[in-house]
């Protein structure tokens, strides 16, 4: 829960939250404190700085709704707390209030939509979240995926089936999310794309406990195909003469030495498609599949709960949409994927 103590009579005029809604609405600040303080650090960090600068906050929402009720003792608290371990940070000039601004605008803009709710309504919307970041236009490039769903709905929970109108749904939600992280990593290089940059972008566009899955999924993938690597001086004897093994492991695929069912060459394929003019790195590919397979995974285990609840054995693309939905972060990630009728 976040530090920030808010008074909701300030944010909306006489709004009356009962006790149970001011401690979830609480609960939200401490996400939004997250969102807008957690990724200008991220970003700063990325870029080898311990100063974090306005070109670090982007992206957010800040509209008509804004208003001026936190004092800058209470934030200067608030997003110490937030950095925790990274408090070493330095910030710039008016960096600061910017922070606030887009904190404000956030709480603004959901303390209205909690207007004229009934509580049991209310204590839905936060529950939800809130996307207070707005997603950049990006194309949409297909990604291979169909193949792998039915083998991460196994990860998840081999008790269900995956039925064929899902699997193509899931091709469409991979499709989507992957040319997202591609597009932005992209935009956080130069010239090479690293996991670097595929790491940044899962931390600043995924709900943070979808990022938090997703890189440690990508982390382990990317430890174990860099264990798989054997030195040019190894050598295996067979029957008839020596061999060398690095060339044997060229046998070997990048998905299987990673240890991932999410295809590394899709990855790679749709990376290069999106960044035609840079270069990709040889781990970048392997530690996006492994982004992409934590977050499925995760999307999978979270619908379970809804398949149990309708006393259903067949995974279809009405319950991942309500796992989707449930999710303000993920609803605006897969907006263009909510509008067809499934």
């Amino acid at each position: 829960m976040s530090s920030l103590k808010i008074k909701p009579e300030k944010y909306s005029q006489g709004l009356q939250l009962c006790e149970e809604v001011t401690a979830e609405l609480h609960n939200v600040v401490g996400k939004i404190i997250h969102r807008v303080v957690g990724n200008a650090a991220v970003r700063a960090k990325h870029n080898s700085r311990s100063t974090i600068m306005n070109s670090d906050i982007v992206n957010f929402s800040c509209d008509e709704n804004t208003v001026n009720g936190i004092s800058g003792t209470n934030f200067n608290n608030a997003i110490q707390t937030e950095l925790g371990d990274n408090n070493n940070f330095k910030f710039s000039n008016g960096v600061k209030k910017t922070l606030q601004k887009h904190t404000e605008a956030a709480l603004g803009n959901l303390m209205v939509s909690l207007k004229d709710k009934e509580v049991n309504d209310q204590l839905a919307l936060l529950k939800r979240g809130m996307s207070i970041q707005n997603v950049p236009e990006f194309s949409v490039e297909t990604f291979s995926f169909k193949s792998t769903a039915g083998v991460l709905q196994k990860l998840a929970n081999p008790s269900y089936i995956t039925s064929e109108k899902a699997k193509v749904y899931l091709q469409t939600l991979a499709s989507t999310l992957a040319s997202l992280l591609a597009h932005q990593s992209g935009q956080q290089s130069a010239k090479t794309i690293s996991e670097k940059d595929v790491r940044l972008s899962a931390s600043v566009w995924l709900p943070h406990e979808y990022a938090k899955v997703a890189i440690e999924q990508a982390e382990n993938a990317l430890e174990k195909y860099n264990s798989s690597k054997v030195k040019k001086d190894v050598k295996k004897k067979t029957k008839s003469k020596k061999v060398d093994a690095k060339t044997e492991l060229k046998n070997v695929g990048r998905r299987t030495r990673a240890g991932l069912d999410v295809a590394v060459s899709s990855s790679e394929n749709i990376i290069r498609t999106l960044n035609s003019k840079k270069n990709i790195s040889a781990t970048a590919p392997v530690y996006f599949a492994g982004v992409l397979q934590g977050v499925f995974v995760k999307l999978l285990t979270d619908t379970i709960p809804y398949l149990e609840e309708s006393k259903k054995k067949t995974l279809t693309p009405v319950f991942l949409q309500k796992t989707i939905t449930a999710s303000a972060e993920l609803s605006s990630i897969f907006e263009s994927c909510l509008s067809d009728n499934m």
